[in-house]
């Protein structure tokens, strides 16, 4: 999958809901800047929640193929809690 355009990236919108689908914005966005923070050894977010969106997001899907990225993103969320 090719990366979303430059427009898509300078959204304002959490998310940026407004220019990307969630799996992009996972893809290009958050997984990359999470990459960076461990990388270079900077603290990750705290009181951190994805998963509430990404089953927002997910919600009208029948297909069921999201479950197991959502009990990750869960798990993801827990980290951040600690």
């Amino acid at each position: 999958m090719d990366a979303p355009n430059d427009e898509a990236f300078a959204s304002s919108e959490p998310f940026c809901i407004d220019t990307m689908e969630a799996h992009e914005w996972l893809q290009w966005v958050l997984i990359p800047r999470l990459s960076s923070l461990i990388d270079s050894g900077m603290a990750l977010p705290t009181a951190f929640a994805i998963a509430p969106y990404y089953e927002e997001a997910f919600k009208d899907d029948e297909t069921r193929d999201y479950v197991d990225l959502l009990n990750h993103l869960r798990e993801l969320d827990a980290l951040f809690k600690q």
